[in-house]
């Protein structure tokens, strides 16, 4: 799991599913209700973690490191994101 660093340039959180596949984002957990914060957390899915949004949809598909995970649309549209990495600039790189 990578943990991105909080700055003050941070931009606004948006719900994982108006985020681009093929972004980088920061996952928000603290707007959570403490269920859907338990199961995220199951799945290796903490406060800060930054995750590569791999679909947006049903399931919303997320990797993490080597790891890929599917998350319910009701689920991802309550889970706020800033974006760490544009699914542009990953491909310049």
């Amino acid at each position: 799991m990578t943990t991105a660093t909080t700055t003050a340039t941070d931009q606004v959180r948006t719900p994982l599913t108006l985020c681009p596949s093929g972004c980088r984002v920061t996952i928000h957990t603290d707007e959570l209700d403490a269920g859907d914060r338990s199961m995220l957390e199951a799945m290796g899915v903490d406060h800060g973690c930054e995750v590569e949004i791999c679909k947006v949809g049903s399931p919303c598909i997320l990797r993490t490191g080597s790891t890929r995970l599917g998350v319910g649309r009701e689920v991802a549209a309550r889970i706020k994101a800033t974006l760490t990495v544009s699914a542009s600039s990953q491909m310049l790189s």
